[in-house]
């Protein structure tokens, strides 16, 4: 047997299970995309986030925010940037309806 012959045979060893593997994973995806269906909702919050989460941060980022928000509670923040803090109570306010959320009086 020639060393191309060899190298052949080493390079296509396995090539079956590496075919298995791939309809696995193809079978699983299906699957997995079945199981989530779709979401229709009118949440413009929903769908910022989705939009993030899909095309602007890993969700493992979006997650660590949300743990860091959950450990804080209902202990309010001090933003030390004026102007980012009233940029991001102007998307709230744009995000949420207006009798849910009003921004903090005392700091208008």
């Amino acid at each position: 047997m020639s060393n191309s012959e060899e190298d052949l045979l080493e390079r296509t060893e396995g090539t079956e299970e590496i075919g298995v593997r791939d309809a696995a994973v193809t079978k699983l995806t299906k699957e997995m995309r079945r199981k989530s269906g779709s979401v229709e909702d009118a949440s413009k919050l929903l769908a910022f986030f989705y939009l993030l989460g899909r095309d602007y941060l890993p969700l493992g980022k979006i997650e660590q925010l949300m743990i860091e928000i959950e450990i804080a509670g209902d202990q309010g923040c001090r933003y030390t940037n004026g102007w980012l803090a009233k940029y991001a109570q102007d998307l709230v306010a744009r995000l949420i309806p207006e009798d849910l959320y009003q921004p903090d009086p005392g700091q208008e």
